[in-house]
């Protein structure tokens, strides 16, 4: 592995879900109970995964070549597009939204433990995904049924983004 290669401790993210922050427990709660701590720790390997495998080896890309204008366009580094369409079809920008929006129901502890997974493989590409989970996160809390309904989904999704 070089120096550059993003790796996560897994044994160490299991043991503050499971042992210090007791997550399973959620599972007892009424919005909670079709998970269980099993689901909880696939959720977070497969996170793991996405981070080590995907927007682990884009952090140079971005550090390199960063985001430009080119024609009144944004265009992104090398690898961004796709890591964006894995983001969205992987429900990693809805894990903690409401399904009946498009998202997955699950704790925020949860989500919050995938996203540290991918800040700290890339946080430039993160938190630029992290602006579209806060403004479609903002249009569910505050927005009314119509605004809801068009672009909750859509962003959950990765097909729209926000900022």
């Amino acid at each position: 592995m070089s120096s550059t290669e993003y790796q996560v401790d897994r044994r160490e993210l299991q043991f503050v879900v499971n042992e210090t922050l007791k997550a399973g427990k959620l599972c007892e709660l009424p919005d909670f109970a079709e998970f269980d701590e099993e689901m909880f720790t696939m959720i977070i390997n497969e996170a793991s995964t996405f981070s080590e495998q995907v927007l682990g080896p884009l952090n140079e890309n971005g550090d390199r070549q960063g985001c430009r204008i080119e024609n009144g366009s944004v265009v992104t580094p090398d690898g961004f597009a796709n890591a964006w369409k894995q983001l969205g079809e992987g429900g990693w920008l809805s894990m903690n939204m409401p399904p009946e929006y498009g998202g997955q129901g699950l704790p925020e502890v949860i989500s919050m433990i995938a996203k540290e997974t991918q800040l700290a493989a890339n946080q430039g590409f993160t938190i630029g995904a992290s602006l579209t989970s806060g403004s479609a996160n903002l249009i569910y809390t505050f927005g009314s049924e119509e605004q809801k309904n068009t672009f909750c989904e859509k962003m959950f999704g990765g097909k729209w983004s926000g900022s």
